[in-house]
């Protein structure tokens, strides 16, 4: 489960044009804008956190119309990628980290799950309704909203299934669900075998008379002198190899029901080339459906991908100057030379310098 979007990463900061030895703190800087990242981004998603249309249905691929899914932000990173919307001073900031996931296995102190600079956005869009929404969860307000920013108005989410668990739901059968029931088999006969094994080393001892209270531990290469009147009895371990047996057993079990067998891994099993081959045929074709879903799954993000290349090359790309003198050092620096570099579109209120190129911003 995963989505596909186009991403912006600019970082904001200042580049040292002239140093002053002897008087650091006199150093010129020049403002500039770095861009770390400008494409498009696949993010892989929380399938707790991540809820698809509940109508969607596997037989019919344009049935999914809406998603949602929530991530947690510092107060940096919030205000680094939020920081120019209209909403923005309204956020609150603190509540719990993944608030609304709870689980038996979470940690009972609350202090450890509350923390004052993490914020929770959640992202809603819908094709049927053309509507794009980041929603604050822990205050039920609107951050931002607008028509689905995709021109051919597709979801950015793609996500599949390892197995089939019914066609009126998107959500399958997976891996660790296939295998955890022999799972959990194969680790108590490997504890136990383990277990029986350091007993049979390090055997039990009894011991009765003088000379000693509460328990005594083994040490290897130690010889002391036993006290008179005193018996030391041992616990015999009978090891049996027997319980390796059965964790191959249950190993072998859990590479027939995923069918992502050793030879698959590389194991080479068989005498003959014939043999492995034939093996290696029996394990694609147990895993032939998982493999077309994957398949499909990279067919829908190359879709989408494609969709959202066209979007952001179209769009001309927009270089900003503040003066005359950092026109002529950007020209210095990457060897590009404007034309017509008075030609220029100048905002009134920031007096920012815009060149054109036959009419057209960059």
């Amino acid at each position: 489960m995963a989505r596909t979007y186009p991403r912006l990463v600019k970082t904001e900061g200042e580049i040292l044009e002239s140093l002053d030895r002897e008087h650091p703190e006199k150093s010129v800087y020049r403002k500039t804008s770095i861009t770390r990242f400008n494409g498009v981004m696949r993010e892989k998603l929380d399938p707790y956190r991540t809820w698809i249309d509940d109508m969607t249905n596997l037989t019919d691929p344009f049935s999914m119309h809406d998603w949602y899914f929530e991530k947690d932000y510092s107060k940096d990173a919030f205000k680094t990628e939020f920081g120019d919307y209209a909403n923005f001073d309204v956020v609150q900031y603190g509540g719990k980290h993944n608030e609304g996931e709870t689980s038996e296995t979470d940690d009972a102190n609350e202090e450890t799950k509350s923390r004052d600079d993490i914020v929770t956005a959640g992202f809603y869009e819908s094709d049927a309704k053309d509507l794009y929404v980041i929603w604050i969860p822990k205050q039920s307000a609107v951050l931002y909203h607008s028509p689905l920013p995709n021109d051919e108005k597709r979801l950015s989410l793609w996500q599949t299934y390892w197995n089939e668990r019914d066609p009126r739901t998107p959500y399958g059968i997976g891996l660790y669900e296939i295998l955890k029931h022999n799972k959990v088999m194969y680790d108590r006969f490997m504890n136990m075998t383990i277990d029986q094994l350091v007993m049979a080393i390090y055997p039990m001892l009894f011991y009765s008379g003088t000379g000693g209270s509460g328990d005594i531990h083994l040490s290897p290469n130690l010889v002391k002198q036993k006290l008179p009147g005193t018996t030391v009895e041992q616990v015999n371990i009978k090891y049996d190899p027997r319980g390796f047996e059965a964790i191959g057993f249950m190993g072998e079990r859990i590479d027939e029901s995923t069918g992502i067998t050793p030879t698959l891994q590389g194991e080479v099993q068989g005498k003959t080339l014939g043999e492995i081959l034939h093996a290696k045929d029996a394990a694609l074709k147990r895993l032939s459906t998982p493999l077309d879903n994957i398949a499909e799954a990279l067919e829908d993000d190359a879709y989408i991908a494609l969709s959202w290349e066209r979007q952001l090359l179209s769009t001309p790309e927009v270089k900003e100057f503040y003066s005359d003198e950092e026109i002529a050092k950007y020209q210095e620096e990457s060897g590009n030379a404007l034309q017509n570099p008075r030609q220029m579109n100048v905002d009134p209120l920031t007096g920012v310098f815009t060149p054109q190129y036959g009419g057209v911003s960059l």
